[in-house]
């Protein structure tokens, strides 16, 4: 139904069609999606084809997560105004989130004919071809959209980042310095020119820009925990609780969306190296999914699981956790406190790209121990150091690395059994392969050391 305000100017006088679609859109925008269905709704049961409320309902059910049904109103606004490109840019954003990606691309380019100076047709194209590795179409793409609008911020950001996963690392901090000027109060902009400036060498400029956002945003976490990998304080032990909430509830969205462009592999790798554990007979048991994100590992584990249990710190990420389900229960909270309150609760706990937020690995692998019954697996990956001097260090991305002989001496401390560690590529950043452990060990009774 319409809400207040807009009844009162109904009772006023006469709503005409296009003050009913406005109103709507107004209560859309501002998130309240039942209200503008309501509109959207009632215009269409009286006017069925009228292309504004078909689009702008197909828009609607893109929002609630509906992508046929959007792609389906949206298909019948293009039906009835094809030379309006707005619908078409739409589309596109509704095929490129199912994953119908030669669909997405005829959608904008179609847009860009009839909307050629249209900036947010081009910056999706690149969006688009990057997340088809089409780097130099992706390219292209957001450099026509400079043209149009050289101070773009969104555009600035999403072309640096374009060049430092190509390794254009120097090119890179030039755009991302760009970036900072048109948006100086952007963290996003602040975090992609100082992880440029520490790819390139150059520490003491990345402890710049961490610290003048710090004097913006005193406390921030990101800041802090970034400063630390560019050597600007201590080294934590882990990262802190509200980094990790605010990191990954930030991209919790595109989160999949980002790894499948990095051929993300540790979900696959942790999985298959618990099934090989496994005895040919045994199930997994109670399983445990620790730091389960967005429930990428579920899928491979729900058929091995009597019962399936995740836990992350994240609440935007355990939100697409239940949305994709496979759970019996989903729990937010940080992993060591949550497992040591569960003595013998699990049959196999298994932990794909987590324990790489965790310098100091004793505490976690000793909850773990706590968590498992007698005889359970765990089961972990974690990104390898490339020096066994080093233990682990806090790398420029905000993860940390890990030595294999500080692994088996954390195992053991922790009383655990190393029953494998296999060394494997777990992703690809900036066009460089990420070695990592995958590490299975058993919880055999034995007390810590």
């Amino acid at each position: 139904m319409i809400n207040s305000a807009a009844q009162s100017t109904a009772q006023s006088k006469p709503m005409t069609l296009e003050d009913a679609v406005r109103a709507a859109q107004n209560m859309q925008r501002h998130g309240d999606l039942s209200a503008a269905e309501a509109v959207y709704l009632r215009i269409l049961q009286a006017i069925p084809e009228e292309p504004n409320a078909l689009h702008f309902l197909g828009v609607l059910r893109h929002q609630q997560g509906d992508n046929e049904s959007a792609a389906d109103l949206i298909r019948r606004a293009i039906t009835v105004v094809p030379l309006d490109a707005g619908p078409w840019v739409n589309l596109g954003n509704v095929m490129l989130e199912m994953k119908q990606f030669d669909e997405a691309v005829d959608a904008y380019r179609q847009a860009t004919v009839l909307a050629p100076d249209n900036l947010l047709v081009y910056n999706n194209l690149g969006l688009l071809q990057g997340r088809r590795n089409n780097l130099d179409l992706a390219e292209a793409a957001y450099l026509q959209a400079l043209r149009i609008a050289p101070d773009a911020t969104y555009v600035l950001q999403n072309y640096a980042g374009l060049l430092q996963r190509q390794g254009r690392y120097e090119e890179a901090t030039s755009f991302g310095i760009k970036t900072l000027t048109a948006s100086p109060n952007d963290p996003k902009a602040r975090r992609l020119l100082s992880i440029s400036y520490a790819l390139v060498g150059d520490l003491e400029s990345a402890r710049g820009v961490l610290r003048d956002w710090l004097e913006l945003d005193p406390g921030n976490a990101e800041a802090l925990h970034l400063l630390a990998s560019a050597g600007g304080l201590p080294v934590p032990v882990r990262a802190s609780d509200a980094y990790i909430a605010e990191e990954f509830d930030a991209f919790a969205k595109s989160f999949d969306a980002k790894l499948e462009v990095l051929g993300y592999r540790a979900p696959e790798l942790v999985t298959a190296a618990l099934a090989r554990a496994l005895s040919t007979n045994d199930s997994a048991g109670d399983v445990l999914d620790a730091g389960c994100g967005t429930g990428l590992c579920s899928i491979m584990l729900r058929p091995m699981a009597r019962r399936l249990d995740g836990v992350d710190l994240s609440r935007g990420m355990l939100s697409k956790a239940t949305e994709r389900g496979g759970y019996d229960e989903l729990e937010c909270a940080e992993l060591t406190s949550y497992m040591a309150l569960f003595p013998s609760r699990w049959d196999s706990i298994v932990s794909a790209d987590t324990l790489c937020y965790f310098g100091e690995l004793h505490d976690v692998l000793s909850a773990a121990k706590v968590a498992l019954k007698l005889r359970g697996l765990l089961v972990f990956s974690v990104e390898a150091a490339s020096s066994e001097l080093a233990g682990f260090l806090l790398q420029h991305n905000g993860r940390y690395a890990h030595a294999r002989s500080y692994i088996e001496q954390s195992l053991a401390a922790a009383g655990l059994e190393l029953l494998t560690i296999e060394h494997e590529t777990l992703r690809a950043e900036v066009m460089r392969p990420v070695r990592g452990w995958i590490v299975v060990a058993r919880n055999n009774g034995d007390h810590r050391a």
